[in-house]
């Protein structure tokens, strides 16, 4: 996994949607999809939950977010 991923996952857990996270990064909303599938696929777990308003972390994703927060913070 690419640090460039953990950031884009952040930014979706932020905004609590893919659609908000693509126009905050200039990426496309399909391309941010199939990053999330990707790592979802690589880590073997889901990461987010679809829900009618946007994503919310699954409890195994919550874990991995506070990780990849921490991960981001000691890059910078």
């Amino acid at each position: 996994m690419k640090l460039e991923q953990v950031r884009y996952l952040l930014e979706i857990n932020r905004l609590h949607s893919i659609s908000a996270a693509a126009r905050s990064l200039h990426v496309g909303q399909t391309t941010l999809s199939a990053i999330v599938k990707s790592v979802e696929e690589e880590v073997g777990f889901s990461i987010f939950q679809r829900t009618p308003n946007g994503v919310a972390t699954t409890p195994t994703g919550a874990q991995f977010m506070a990780l990849a927060w921490e991960i981001d913070v000691k890059y910078e």
